[in-house]
């Protein structure tokens, strides 16, 4: 977690603007329409310029998005290290999505994760091995693996809820929003029992025959005539 008691951020989102970016921004727009304040790794900062060390660790967690471009960028592979290092000093939670690669290629830098590192040739050895290093560490926390269209919106409403149960919450905050949970639950419920409530004009009994109502309608309306008494007689 951040140093402090309260993060300044509850997830810090760190992926490739090439062939996770549909995705990565899917997730950020969940997760904030969650309510749930959410940094990308690319997303400029106050102050000016882009995520750093200090911007990193003051994160309660980070989302590293794995992608098969993903090492083709020493930007992000140094992004990776400072999350690894905030996570050893700070205890920040570390989420991986392996988006389109398999988590074992990543470990053992298979595939295109390992061509992207050969082409950091510019880069000292040394740097290559912490990179190396990171990804093979990343790949043994647990996360998630996303596949096609329908695979990816089951991931982004998973780390929705995860994220949701377990970000520290102040008194206020938790308590709002069990209010808003219990809410929910009967709003729910009420609905359900709404939506099965049986057929009223099914149960209504048939209406009476049609002859019964004509005798009646006879009787009311067209009455026998009947004489009028006669007058009494004059008193004498």
């Amino acid at each position: 977690m951040a140093s402090s008691s309260v993060p300044k951020y509850e997830v810090f989102l760190s992926s490739s603007s090439k062939d996770a970016d549909n995705f990565s921004y899917l997730l950020h727009k969940g997760l904030e329409d969650k309510g749930i304040l959410t940094l990308r790794g690319n997303q400029e900062v106050e102050g000016g310029g882009t995520a750093s060390l200090d911007v990193i660790r003051q994160s309660w967690s980070a989302i590293v998005i794995i992608s098969p471009d993903y090492a083709s960028s020493p930007w992000l592979l140094q992004q990776l290290v400072q999350i690894l290092q905030a996570n050893n000093l700070y205890g920040m939670k570390v989420l991986p999505v392996f988006h389109l690669v398999n988590p074992s290629d990543v470990r053992h830098q298979r595939g295109t994760i390992g061509e992207s590192l050969k082409k950091h040739v510019q880069y000292q050895v040394e740097e290559i091995n912490r990179w190396r290093q990171a990804l093979a560490t990343v790949a043994n926390f647990s996360g998630w693996n996303t596949g096609d269209a329908k695979d990816q919106t089951r991931v982004i409403k998973e780390i929705e809820e995860y994220v949701l149960k377990r970000i520290p919450r102040s008194s206020e905050e938790k308590c709002q929003k069990d209010k808003e949970d219990v809410g929910r639950h009967w709003k729910l419920k009420l609905n359900h029992r709404i939506n099965n409530l049986p057929d009223l004009e099914k149960l209504a009994p048939s209406p009476p025959p049609l002859v019964g109502i004509r005798r009646i309608r006879l009787l009311v309306t067209c009455p026998h005539p009947q004489p009028l008494p006669p007058p009494p007689p004059p008193r004498q």
